[in-house]
């Protein structure tokens, strides 16, 4: 791990002084790069911008360019309010940032991740405000909710800088495949803390989250073998038809009354339409919330892997096929959030606000740090709709009450 230097964010805030003053003008390209949006009410100017800049640089989890990017934006804002960098190497490639005072004794962290769903070719790549939304790819999943990261670190560092102390920043680049690299360095940064409220979106109606399904992403490989399908189809064995004959047999195991909920989302198979198909694959999503099930649902996956469906009598043959995981997330129980649901209902009754909580199917990195000791609460970052689509939004009116009930929730957690 490394810290990084401020002289990069100090060379910016010179440059842009002397721009103010007028002594040097931008470059034509560098205005054309900060254009701006609208004032939004409650967010001040600089944080649009951050959260302008994020939006609009790509980060996608396939995008290591866009990603780097994305922590240099970090690193320069975070500097600027006090905060330092570490970075912390998690293989092939990724990285996890850590942000706290020089001399901090942490006991609370935010959480939260700078990979999007939208990569590098996506025609979805801009901010735009529309009345009380604001729309660009990742805005509230979760780049909206490191802004107010920022803006949180900054308002406990003005007005209370040892509760400032407290408080360490985690930001990952992987959350949207699994933290598969980077789960062991989120576990050590927060192992020792008390608490860690994950900056993920609220919920559509502003409910937090008070428990995640587990997740495992697994993938079948199916081997057949190739012929001509028109020359001589009966030596071919079909591995694309015995993927959907195990597909037919693994959707039957979705119970959609509390789960478990099993999804062969991608297949792949083939080469050409007068080809028997040689070679396929089932990437396959199963959600549970017991253990139990999660266990029932392996040991049938496995049976459907060891069976061909497809035979040919005349090799006397059937496909062979291979069951590997590719992500696992544990279960956050509702355990893990109690203590902190508890406390977030409290601050937000001083604030005048009703605190509501949900179980809910999707995922976070809540649920690895759920194996630890930490208390969690999840969906604490500004809230909206169409996440992971071409019209996700923030509603900006969700910013400043969130914002708020953060804050409170810290100052309560950690010195009531």
């Amino acid at each position: 791990m490394k810290k990084r230097s401020l002289v990069r964010p100090l060379q910016w805030v010179c440059i842009m002084a002397l721009v103010a003053l007028g002594l040097i003008q931008p470059s034509a390209s560098a205005q054309e790069a900060t254009h701006t949006l609208p004032r939004v009410a409650g967010m001040e100017e600089r944080w649009i911008e951050v959260l302008r800049e994020l939006v609009e640089t790509n980060s996608g989890s396939a995008n290591p360019d866009g990603l780097e990017k994305n922590r240099e934006i970090l690193i320069d804002a975070f500097a600027s309010i006090g905060f330092q960098a570490t970075e912390h190497d998690a293989g092939n490639g990724h990285k996890v940032l850590s942000f706290e005072k020089e001399g901090a004794e942490p006991e609370l962290a935010l959480v939260g991740h700078l990979d999007t769903v939208f990569e590098e070719e996506s025609s979805f790549q801009e901010l735009r405000i529309e009345g009380d939304r604001l729309i660009g790819p990742g805005v509230i999943d979760m780049k909206g909710g490191l802004v107010m990261m920022l803006d949180l670190a900054e308002r406990l560092n003005q007005t209370d800088s040892e509760l400032a102390s407290k408080v360490r920043i985690v930001i990952n680049d992987d959350e949207e495949t699994g933290s598969v690299y980077s789960k062991s360095i989120l576990k050590e940064l927060t192992k020792d803390l008390s608490y860690a409220l994950v900056l993920e979106p609220g919920l559509p109606d502003g409910s937090v989250v008070t428990a995640h399904m587990g997740v495992r992403w697994l993938q079948i490989d199916v081997k057949g073998k190739a012929a001509h399908a028109g020359m001589e189809p009966q030596q071919g064995i079909d591995a694309c038809t015995e993927a959907a004959y195990k597909m037919t047999k693994m959707v039957k195991m979705t119970n959609y009354d509390g789960g478990p909920y099993v999804n062969p989302g991608v297949v792949e198979g083939g080469t050409k339409p007068n080809v028997i198909c040689e070679e396929a694959s089932v990437k396959i999503d199963v959600r549970y919330v017991e253990e139990k099930d999660l266990k029932r649902v392996m040991k049938k996956l496995g049976k459907i892997t060891d069976r061909s469906y497809v035979y040919n009598p005349v090799l006397e043959e059937g496909t062979t096929s291979t069951l590997k995981q590719l992500a696992a997330l544990p279960a956050m129980p509702p355990a893990s959030t109690d203590e902190l649901f508890a406390i977030a209902q409290a601050a937000g009754e001083e604030l005048g606000q009703t605190v509501t909580g949900q179980a809910v199917g999707y995922g976070s990195d809540a649920n690895h740090l759920a194996e630890t000791e930490v208390n969690l609460l999840v969906g604490l970052g500004p809230y909206g709709g169409a996440m992971h689509t071409d019209e996700e939004y923030m509603l900006i009116s969700s910013y400043v009450s969130r914002l708020q009930l953060n804050e409170a929730i810290i100052r309560k957690a950690l010195t009531d």
